[in-house]
């Protein structure tokens, strides 16, 4: 795809993210930050971009480097934050991972009043993050259970349409336009097409 292709830098983020899981920190950070120095040229925008900041905030916090890792942190939750509505349900988990980074960060420096902040904020994400799930399980089902009455709908017109088809083909009789019927004998027997018999009867 290209070293800064969007696909690329996604495999970046999920493989810095394994390696945060495993607290592989120093592992993490030098893939972590080359997926955000990407990001912020090509989508500085882009709530990707701010959890790539926040990744690489973990990565460094994860090594005890707190006074780099906190404005990363910050800025990468308050980033996602304000651009909630461009990520997708399934994402949705992201921000409260995010939270939970900032919420170690400052029980590992030890200011409790912030970490029980962040914690409280945590916790009304998780609540948020549910309910949005729930939300979306909830219209895909719907979506799912329509799916199989419109194939059955579809399954029991089919036969009504064949013999429909049928019956018109067997009330309508050879097709006067067609090459091999035009000759055909027609039902009274008289081998003549409809129409040479209509003007015999116009001559009679």
């Amino acid at each position: 795809f290209g070293a800064e292709d969007a696909r690329t830098t996604g495999s970046m983020a999920l493989l810095g993210l394994n390696l945060l899981h495993q607290h592989k920190y120093a592992d993490a950070e030098p893939i972590c930050r080359d997926c955000l120095k990407i990001r912020q040229a090509k989508q500085p925008d882009d709530p990707r971009t701010f959890i790539a900041q926040s990744l690489l905030g973990g990565a460094l916090s994860g090594q005890k480097k707190y006074s780099e890792a906190e404005p990363l942190l910050l800025q990468g939750y308050q980033g996602m934050k304000e651009r909630q509505d461009k990520i997708p349900p399934h994402g949705k988990i992201r921000l409260t991972e995010a939270l939970e980074r900032l919420v170690q960060l400052y029980e590992a420096t030890g200011k409790k009043d912030e970490a029980a902040k962040w914690r409280k904020e945590l916790e009304e994400a998780k609540k948020a993050t549910k309910k949005s799930c729930r939300l979306a399980a909830t219209r895909s089902g719907a979506r799912g259970r329509r799916a199989p009455l419109r194939i059955a709908a579809n399954r029991r017109g089919a036969p009504s349409a064949r013999r429909n088809r049928k019956l018109t083909a067997e009330h309508s009789g050879p097709n006067p336009a067609r090459g091999r019927n035009r000759h055909r004998c027609w039902p009274d027997g008289s081998g003549r097409s409809l129409a040479s018999r209509r003007r015999a009867g116009r001559r009679c």
